[in-house]
């Protein structure tokens, strides 16, 4: 050869400089390699607890405490207002957002108008759970359902939109093609859950959230309950448990 190398030489530094640089990449000669490799690492050390802070408020006092925030609360809280009761609402998350009344996808109510029969209810309500059936809060639904559905209504608890299909968000559902996030902001105002608590700021209820009931006191038997003790997370953070609130 007229450079003066062999052939084997030449195969000898070509075998020698792609080994040099397969070393270089293990370790960490190559700067853009390295500095890859290192970012991908997964962070193992706990992330700090934020220091929590005491509530402006610590002791309320009221006529009656309702514990939960759902359907259920939010009616017992406002029937209470409405006889005249000083309430206070506490849920261990937010009203309209904890526990399972932010899933309900239907509301169904009994209206003897439309051909419902008491006594057919009944009946399919005892052979439905094996004769096991509290029958006083089967009547309770039959009697007042509709009202509260009526209720649910002119809070906005119920409002419908068209859906994510009829607007084009919904394609074929795969999470490519599919814009769920997008509907549900274009909807922000449409949302059920905020109206429950727009239902108890418009009626004057206070409401504690965040904070879960752990003790309630009795006093002298027959349902009494003068006061209890609640415990929350500041910040939404439930790591960070400090604050205590007597009811």
């Amino acid at each position: 050869m007229k450079s003066g190398i062999s052939r084997r030489d030449f195969m000898k530094g070509a075998a020698a400089g792609t080994l040099g640089l397969a070393a270089a990449s293990l370790f960490g000669g190559v700067p853009a390699a390295g500095a890859a490799a290192a970012s991908t690492q997964p962070v193992q050390t706990e992330l700090p607890i934020p220091e929590p802070q005491r509530p402006e408020t610590t002791e309320y006092t009221c006529d009656v405490l309702v514990v939960g925030g759902g359907f259920a609360g939010l009616f017992a809280a406002l029937e209470a207002k409405a006889a005249g009761a000083d309430v206070l609402l506490v849920d261990k998350g937010r009203p309209g957002y904890s526990g399972l009344s932010a899933w309900a996808s239907s509301h169904c109510y009994f209206d003897a108008e439309l051909g419902d029969s008491a006594e057919n209810f009944e009946y399919a309500m005892k052979y439905a759970n094996e004769w096991v059936c509290n029958l006083d809060w089967v009547k309770a639904w039959i009697r007042e359902s509709k009202s509260v559905y009526e209720k649910c209504v002119e809070l906005g608890i119920l409002n419908q939109c068209r859906t994510g299909a009829e607007e084009g968000f919904w394609v074929d559902g795969s999470i490519e093609n599919d814009k769920l996030v997008d509907y549900h902001f274009a909807h922000l105002e449409e949302d059920r859950r905020p109206a429950f608590v727009n239902a108890l700021n418009a009626n004057g209820i206070p409401f504690v959230e965040h904070c879960m009931i752990m003790d309630i006191v009795e006093n002298g038997g027959g349902g009494r309950h003068p006061g209890g003790e609640g415990r929350g997370a500041h910040g939404g953070n439930p790591r960070a448990v400090a604050r205590h609130q007597w009811l």
